[in-house]
Parts: structure tokens; C-alpha cells; sequence
């Protein structure tokens, strides 16, 4: 227990710390009204408050109403709504794909992890079946960023289209390791125990969430420029 709770606070401390570098730099350029500044740190204070709520949990502050694994495992997964369909929307809106895309796109990463929770919740069959639904919502997902996300970067400047296919393989790369931890944890084949499967999902969690805030703080300064809309983000 011990080793877990001190995973789930340092996984808070660093989307928290993450979360709060973006806003003071996105304050420090002017720009926090671009949603290219405003939306990372949104998605990582969720997950910050999600994993604040699960270590509370560990330590038993806040009861358990339910097996702990699955009220841990729902904690999380609410922390991964919010953060997949932000990251996904964000991407389309870097790309500047249509607005159909976009939502569909999102709504099939909604999907993907209320599927995902569902196969948590049950065993048998209807877990494999709720898996492998999440899984084509996942392959769905897949192509909407390799072809009309990255069609629409045809023409973008090389930052842009470079900074957009850093996210981009970032977040497949991530993603298609949480299907395999899933797999391999203890809803799965259960060759990694619990305290390993919070440990893989907490380190995966700073990789996508932190690394992509990381990403786009380092790669802001080769934008020349980033419009959404009518909004003009680039950095000043």
C-alpha cells in the first residue's frame, strides 16, 4: 500500500506541476485565452485531482465503496474520459481538421473508455467483448490521425506539421501500451500484479499527459504561427 500511495501522489504532484507551468507560461505570453495554452493544463488538473482522489483512497481518508482495485479502477478511468477526449479534440484542433472529425474522433474516445470500464467491471466473455469494442474505437481513432488529421496538415507550415506528428505518434505510441497493460493486469491474464499495474498505468499517465504539456512548451518557439478558428495562438 505504501508503495502504491506514494505512485498516486507523485503522479498528482507532476500533472499538478505540469498543469500549472503551461497556465504560468500561457499567462507570461498573453496568450492564456488560446485554447493551444488552455486546454493541456485542463486535462492534467483532472487527472491531477483524479489520482489526489485515489491516493486518498489507498490511505483510506475516503472509504471504499466498492472492492478497491474496481473503486481505484473508476477513479482512473474518469481521469482518462476527460483527458483522451481533450488530447483527441486537441489534435484535430492543431491540425485544424473539420469540425466533424473532430467530434467524431472524440466521441469514439469516449467510447473507447467507457468500454474500457465496463470490461473492468465484469469477466468472461463480456469482458473480452467490452475489450475489443474499446479496441475498435481505439483502431477508429487511429485513422482519424493518420488520415484527416493528418491530411489537413498538408499544407501547414513545417513546425506545425512536426510538432503535430511528435503529438500524434506520442499518443499512439502511449495509448496502444494501455491496451496491452490492460491485457497483460489483473483484469487481464494477470501476469502483472496490482501494485505493477498501478505502477505501469501511473508511469504511462506522466508519459502522455506531462510529456505532451512537455512537448508543446519546448516546441512552441518554431510556430510561427497557430490559428483556430479566429483565434490566433501563436506565440508572441
Amino acid at each position: 500500500m505504501v508503495e502504491t500511495v506514494i505512485w498516486f501522489g507523485l503522479a498528482a504532484a507532476a500533472l499538478f506541476t505540469a498543469a500549472v507551468t503551461a497556465i504560468v507560461v500561457g499567462a507570461l505570453r498573453g496568450r492564456l485565452r488560446s485554447p493551444f495554452y488552455n486546454l493541456p493544463p485542463f486535462f492534467a488538473l483532472v487527472a491531477g485531482i483524479a489520482y489526489s482522489v485515489m491516493a486518498a483512497v489507498e490511505v483510506e481518508i475516503i472509504p471504499a465503496v466498492l472492492p478497491k482495485l474496481l473503486q481505484l479502477t473508476a477513479i482512473r478511468y474518469v481521469g482518462w474520459l476527460f483527458a483522451t477526449a481533450v488530447i483527441t479534440y486537441y489534435l484535430g484542433m492543431l491540425s485544424s481538421a473539420d469540425m466533424e472529425n473532430r467530434l467524431s474522433a472524440v466521441g469514439a474516445a469516449i467510447l473507447l473508455v467507457v468500454a474500457g470500464f465496463v470490461a473492468a467491471l465484469n469477466d468472461g466473455l463480456i469482458r473480452w467483448g467490452m475489450f475489443g469494442m474499446s479496441v475498435m474505437f481505439f483502431v477508429g481513432i487511429v485513422f482519424t490521425f493518420l488520415r484527416p488529421y493528418s491530411a489537413a496538415m498538408v499544407e501547414k507550415e513545417d513546425g506545425s506539421r512536426s510538432l503535430f506528428t511528435s503529438l500524434r505518434d506520442l499518443t499512439i505510441g502511449l495509448w496502444t501500451l494501455y491496451m496491452a497493460v490492460f491485457v497483460l493486469g489483473p483484469f487481464g491474464v494477470e501476469v502483472l500484479t496490482v501494485a505493477d499495474y498501478h505502477f505501469v498505468n501511473v508511469t504511462l499517465d506522466i508519459a502522455a499527459m506531462v510529456g505532451i504539456i512537455a512537448v508543446l512548451l519546448l516546441r512552441q518557439y518554431e510556430l510561427r504561427t497557430f490559428v483556430t478558428g479566429d483565434i490566433d495562438a501563436s506565440p508572441s
